[in-house]
């Protein structure tokens, strides 16, 4: 019975539904790059840790680093900064991985052209990461609200009891007393 109920936590919090979304947005990458594993199955495996792999990471510090660090604090300059230093790591590693793959295809590189996609690759990454973040927030801040509207619903009620148990009790007596 422990057991099943710890799965059934599991399976609802946040890491589930952020494997599934990732799986979603990204399983498609190696749906399209299949030419790859005809020719070497672990130069697939190269280029969606490489493009994929680096995309997560960056995604995932971005949001539960410099969000909370410098956006939420004001700091927008070093936020701009720091992810436009990590959009350039991840453009330069792409780059260096889509040069690897030529050379080992034997392909035609076609890497000065993919700069804007790899670019444009993590912007949309990034504010999708963004959106789940904000979206989060306000779900937990709307949790927090039911939560203190509850506990100030009941304060009220023990107040309310709080005045007429004192009144039933002089009531009583009174009749007694009569």
């Amino acid at each position: 019975m422990d057991n099943t109920s710890a799965f059934k936590k599991f399976l609802n919090s946040d890491v589930v539904y952020q494997l599934l979304i990732w799986l979603l947005l990204i399983g498609p990458h190696g749906y399209f790059n299949s030419d790859l594993i005809a020719k070497n199955p672990l130069l697939l495996f190269y280029v969606i840790a490489v493009s994929d792999g680096l995309l997560i990471i960056i995604v995932y510090i971005a949001i539960y680093k410099l969000i909370p660090k410098f956006y939420k604090t004001g700091k927008y300059l070093p936020f701009f900064l720091w992810l436009a230093l990590l959009f350039a790591v991840y453009v330069a590693a792409c780059i260096k991985m889509d040069t690897d793959v030529s050379t080992l295809t034997k392909s035609e590189s076609t890497s000065s052209s993919y700069f804007l996609y790899y670019f444009f690759w993590i912007c949309r990454y990034t504010l999708i990461g963004f959106l789940f973040f904000s979206l989060k927030e306000k779900a937990d801040q709307k949790k927090q609200l039911d939560r203190m509207k509850v506990e100030k619903l009941k304060s009220e009620i023990n107040y309310l009891r709080a005045q007429i148990n004192p009144h039933i009790l002089h009531n009583c007596l009174n009749y007694f007393y009569a």
